[in-house]
């Protein structure tokens, strides 16, 4: 097969494929079945060897390509998705002549193509991510080109971040070093102070349970410390991400998540809380100003370690029972009430309120 007969499989199927209802969620949901793709295929072989396994593999991946490929083309009949459906066909066009060149055994226009993939991969959701640095148009210290060198004069790189307030939900934008992953800010409208926690995703879990999603991140942030980020949501919206997208985890003064910006995307997830906090809001009210201090160190604290992860999710199997019996025991919902104030006040000692 050629690149070519590639291409026009992928138009058949694309003019065979129904309109999606809904074509910008449909695009997300390309995108990031495209990039999950792209980092199952394999490297170009090194060599031409006779029966070689890497020219296989290519083989068997050549039908998802033109999967892909066809309902990139289906989207891309949609005008007004014309320019965001272009960087990912072509994409996945790369990626396909580099395919097609691995099963010809034709190894350098494999390897030519698949470096041109990569580069395009980069450009994937550009048009609409909404952080920059300032180094990203900036001249190089050092030209490849010439091998001329010049002192460097420019201050340290910085990423201007597009971000929305956890508070009064303005959106402005902000300022911050792409060397860290914790940034405290202040928004300009309401003066309210929250942090944004801004890490790359390299796995995503996600749970439906009780008429909530339970979402489980793995980032890497800049300084490539793995860490995980969970938490619910009982907004019952969709939330479209893509490995190695940029996240934006945006926490309020006190410590709790409010809210999460996907950075290449500009998808936002407003957290609307379900009632997991079970033996609290059973005793304080479901909207005790206590809630938000537990949450707060159940996500910092006690969901980055194994044994806070398990006695976590011990405390959801059997949190709803303890929470219905408390409701029959007045005597031991006291008891309870006054552990909760000697915990909450533990905590806010130490800042989380």
């Amino acid at each position: 097969m050629t690149s070519q007969e590639l291409f026009q499989q992928a138009q058949a199927r694309a003019a065979a494929l129904e309109r999606p209802r809904n074509s910008e969620a449909e695009l997300e949901r390309l995108r990031a079945e495209c990039l999950a793709f792209f980092d199952s295929l394999p490297e170009p072989p090194l060599y031409p060897r006779l029966d070689d396994p890497a020219r296989r593999a290519a083989a068997e991946r050549l039908p998802m390509t033109t999967e892909l490929l066809a309902r990139c083309l289906a989207l891309g009949k949609d005008a007004s998705l014309q320019a965001q459906t272009a960087p990912l066909r072509e994409a996945i066009e790369a990626h396909a002549a580099a395919l097609v060149f691995a099963v010809d055994g034709r190894v350098r226009a494999a390897e030519e193509a698949w470096l041109r993939a990569q580069e395009l991969e980069r450009r994937i959701g550009s048009a609409r991510r909404l952080w920059m640095r300032s180094d990203d148009r900036q001249p190089p210290v050092f030209d490849r080109k010439n091998g001329s060198s010049r002192f460097d004069p420019r201050p340290a790189p910085t990423m201007t971040l597009k971000l929305i307030c956890p508070s009064c939900q303005a959106v402005a934008e902000f300022s911050v070093s792409p060397r860290q992953a914790n940034h405290p800010l202040k928004c300009a409208r309401c003066k309210a102070s929250f942090d944004a926690y801004v890490a790359e995703v390299r796995g995503l879990e996600v749970q439906a349970r009780r008429g909530a999603r339970r979402y489980t991140f793995k980032v890497m942030e800049p300084a490539g410390a793995l860490k995980r980020v969970e938490f619910e949501d009982a907004s019952g919206a969709e939330f479209n991400v893509a490995r190695r997208d940029l996240m934006a985890f945006l926490y309020s003064s006190n410590r709790e998540l409010r809210g999460v910006l996907n950075l290449s995307n500009g998808r936002l997830l407003r957290l609307q809380r379900g009632g997991f906090c079970f033996v609290a809001a059973a005793v304080l009210g479901e909207r005790a100003p206590e809630l938000a201090t537990f949450r707060a160190y159940r996500d910092n604290v006690l969901l980055q370690s194994v044994l806070g992860l398990i006695g976590v999710r011990v405390y959801y199997r059997g949190g709803p029972v303890l929470a219905r019996r408390l409701e029959a025991r007045p005597w031991a919902r006291r008891l309870v009430l006054r552990a909760l104030r000697w915990l909450y006040r533990a905590l806010a000692r130490r800042g989380y309120r």
